[in-house]
């Protein structure tokens, strides 16, 4: 038997309701997703990871093989040829108290600064010299590139404000 229900997929900062069926496989959730109006750019099921949690979902799957369930949070993520996806956690307090995650497209031999000056364009809320970018265990130097860290597309990199002054 067959149930549908609805999901929240989640792109760029953004969730969307999305209606499912049990039996559908992740590609046919791709291709609902690809119909969506809200998702400014057509996105081909081709070009799109979904991740439930921590786990990539496998197109060949169906929904209640991945265990998925009515109000999950599915994560969209486009894939693009010689880039990486990073998603920058600001965890500075902000007025209404919540983290906010953008996702920010670019290539692996780019420059922790390039990575800021990216970050600052799009949400145009936090200088340059005021980001200071942590990935496990290291603070990223402006200098080096994001190869040289090794970081894999996917990757959460947390935003946390540079204070003036220090011991």
């Amino acid at each position: 038997m067959s149930i549908k229900f609805f999901v929240t997929l989640s792109y760029n900062g953004v969730e969307l309701p999305l209606e499912i069926c049990s039996c559908d496989t992740i590609y046919q959730v791709k291709q609902k997703i690809e119909r969506l109006e809200n998702i400014t750019d057509s996105i081909s099921p081709e070009k799109q990871e979904l991740h439930l949690g921590a786990e990539k979902l496998k197109d060949e799957l169906n929904v209640s093989d991945c265990e998925i369930r009515s109000g999950d949070n599915i994560r969209l993520v486009q894939k693009v040829a010689g880039v990486i996806q990073v998603f920058i956690k600001n965890t500075v307090t902000l007025e209404d108290k919540t983290v906010k995650s953008i996702a920010i497209l670019i290539d692996p031999s780019c420059t922790v600064l390039e990575l800021k000056q990216k970050y600052y364009d799009k949400t145009r809320s936090f200088p340059v010299e005021k980001q200071r970018l942590l990935w496990s265990r290291y603070q990223l130097e402006d200098e080096r590139s994001l190869s040289s860290y090794k970081i894999p597309n996917d990757s959460n990199i947390n935003l946390v404000a540079r204070l003036p002054g220090g011991l």
